[in-house]
């Protein structure tokens, strides 16, 4: 198992609660990691009898809390971890101060001169500990370890699709005015959404509502897609930022540049990081004759650092062309200054990211091209990711032949890097993005068992096990393979069963009442009404408990659910003549199981006893006109049902 040590000094009262949320914090990544084979100890005054230089100089990360003031143990211990650092690149250190109405004591402003002035080491200002969180989170992620993959989404950080935390309180998500904007009209459309999708059910025939609903579901959707790539540039901006102060490569200007940012002052961090200054300082280094890379590098730095600034400027509407100007000369200084050249696959990322994809595969042909010319065979993960540009790339312009080519390296590449989980990855690329594509569902089959076959390995990627029956399933069910749908979507269902009896997690929930959807129609098809039944109000018991979480959207999905229930009665209705379960089927929900008026029950039942009756004198268009009226009755119960329970 990989231990990661994390050293934790909060040596002020004031501090206490936010060391004990930290805590607890640890202990819940824990939980959540419990099965990836690592382990996040931390480290505290609380739990170390006695200062040990060892334990500082062996853990992987070290954070320093302070307020108003600053004691002289505390300061011992980041000596010893910059010491440190210095010699070997560890522990990554990182450096708070938390708000306070008081002004600081003295030790804390001598403290933060030495910072600012002879160290060059940013100091974090923070008001809420959910800063810190997401600083640990992406510290970890700095050290390569296997986290899995990091993205925010409706205001919420998420590791693999477990929720990890909120990110409402970080500084740059709300003094972003941008972000604030949109999530206010995001909320207004879908009060409104909802609204209308109600109207819409009830009035069916009405053009001019369902007309209104998908202007504003088009409106709601564009809006969602705007907060999730302006949450996830933000993100990046913050995760490049911890990169490069993690590596001890931080000018003044980027650190005042991060302070702007995190006060939602994008002007002023744009006129820091100006582009014209960056290059004048980057021509007079490369024109003198003792020049070091480390001082380049630190140019390369903070024009990334305007890249990932201008992505967030979305009110600038030359942001795109400034962008390009500035990878320009990024990719300028690192190929005159002989620097590894990684402007340019980041370069490559970024088109692929923008749909410009004829100049993203230029970039990324360039940047394979050049890791061949220097024979440079010790950077796997650049080479992954620069065919994973070039694939996806290709797959989007319908080039699929020379898709699938760049994915078969990337594949190649996965297996030198001995990384189970990115072959896994890339083999669900190269069915997603080229097999299905071209209806080759027999490779596709086929690599969807090589994915099994590696999640089945790991029990810690269940859950990534259970999604590939269900895409597997989906495509059994696309290809008219109803049988292997059932039984992979079966497979799906008891991993997801049984993970949810062990942790109340949404994400499985949503998953579970899907596949149980599904399962309804797969029987239906089959003429299976009692497993229909089943599976349609098991879904149902699954609504109930996510409407709980978000009403107003699954408010209209259990009326779907309902919907549905009524097709499984009417059809079975409908094929008594000739199915006996779908008899038994009927009389069994309408003798007394729904709450039903007497006599909507004893007609439904005097209808099915006629039907029973004709069908034996062989009397068929008459048992016919018996079933259409129990049929009828059916809707209308469940349309009561409907009205009543929802």
């Amino acid at each position: 198992m990989k231990k990661v040590n994390i050293y934790f000094v909060a040596n002020e009262k004031e501090l206490l609660p936010d060391e004990k949320e930290i805590s607890n914090f640890i202990r819940d990544l824990n939980d959540k990691y419990e099965d990836n084979d690592i382990y996040f100890q931390l480290i505290t005054d609380e739990n170390v009898q006695e200062l040990k230089e060892e334990d500082i100089k062996n853990s992987e990360l070290f954070f320093i809390l302070f307020c108003k003031e600053i004691e002289e143990n505390t300061i011992q211990k980041f000596n010893i971890a910059y010491e440190n650092f210095k010699n070997c690149q560890n522990p990554k250190i990182s450096t708070y101060v938390k708000k306070s109405n008081e002004p600081a004591g003295k030790t804390v402003i001598t403290f933060m001169q030495k910072l600012d002035e002879e160290l060059g080491h940013y100091y974090n200002i923070y008001e809420n500990i959910d800063t810190i969180k997401l600083n640990i989170v992406l510290r970890l992620k700095t050290l390569g370890l296997s986290l899995g993959n990091l993205e925010s989404r409706d205001g919420k950080l998420y590791i693999n699709e477990k929720e990890i935390m909120t990110l409402e309180n970080i500084p740059m998500m709300f003094h972003n005015k941008k972000l604030q904007e949109l999530k206010t009209e995001a909320k207004e459309l879908e009060d409104n959404y909802w609204d209308l999708k109600e109207r819409a059910r009830i009035s069916k025939e009405n053009e001019r509502i369902q007309q209104e609903l998908e202007d504003v579901e088009y409106k709601r959707n564009q809006i969602k897609a705007a907060i999730y790539e302006l949450e996830k540039n933000i993100l990046d901006l913050q995760f490049s930022f911890v990169k490069i102060s993690s590596e001890g490569n931080l000018s003044r200007r980027q650190v005042y540049a991060q302070k702007c940012l995190e006060q939602g002052d994008i002007e002023a961090a744009k006129e820091a990081l100006k582009l014209e200054d960056i290059k004048q300082e980057a021509q007079q280094i490369l024109e003198l004759q003792n020049t070091t890379k480390e001082e380049l590098q630190i140019k390369i730095n903070e024009l990334m650092q305007r890249v990932e600034t201008l992505k967030i400027d979305q009110n600038n509407e030359n942001r795109f062309q400034e962008i390009e100007d500035t990878f320009a000369e990024a990719i300028r200084i690192e190929k005159e200054g002989g620097l590894y050249r990684a402007s340019l696959l980041q370069y490559a990322i970024y088109l692929e990211n923008n749909r410009q994809y004829a100049k993203a595969i230029e970039m990324g042909k360039k940047f394979l091209a050049y890791l061949q010319s220097e024979e440079i065979e010790n950077n796997l993960e650049d080479a992954y990711m620069a065919y994973g540009v070039l694939a996806n790339s290709y797959s989007k312009t319908e080039n699929l032949e020379d898709a699938e080519n760049n994915l078969l390296q990337k594949i190649e590449i996965a297996k030198k890097m001995e990384n189970e989980e990115k072959l896994a990855d890339t083999y669900q690329e190269i069915v997603t993005e080229v097999y299905e594509k071209t209806e080759e569902y027999g490779k596709a089959e086929e690599y969807y068992q090589k994915i099994i076959e590696i999640y089945e390995k790991h029990s810690q990627l269940e859950m990534k096990l259970a999604k590939t029956y269900k895409k597997l399933g989906v495509m059994y069910c696309d290809i008219e393979q109803e049988k292997k749908a059932e039984i992979v979507f079966l497979k799906a269902i008891s991993i997801l069963e049984k993970h949810l009896e062990q942790k109340d997690d949404e994400e499985g929930l949503k998953q579970l009442e899907y596949l149980y959807y599904s399962m309804v129609f797969i029987y239906l098809h089959q003429h299976q009404y009692l497993k229909a039944e089943e599976y349609n109000l098991k879904q149902m018991a699954l609504i109930e408990e996510l409407q709980k979480r978000e009403p107003k959207k699954y408010k209209a999905r259990a009326k779907e659910c309902y919907d549905n229930l009524a097709k499984v009665y009417a059809i079975a209705t409908r094929n008594v003549l000739f199915h006996k379960e779908a008899r038994k089927l009927a009389k069994k929900l309408f003798s007394g199981d729904l709450p039903v008026t007497e006599v909507s029950r004893i007609g439904i039942n005097s209808n099915l006893i006629a039907t029973e009756e004709f069908i034996e004198k062989g009397k068929l268009p008459r048992a016919k006109r018996h079933l259409k009226v129990v049929e009828d009755l059916i809707q209308t119960l469940l349309d009561a049902i409907i009205d009543n329970q929802i």
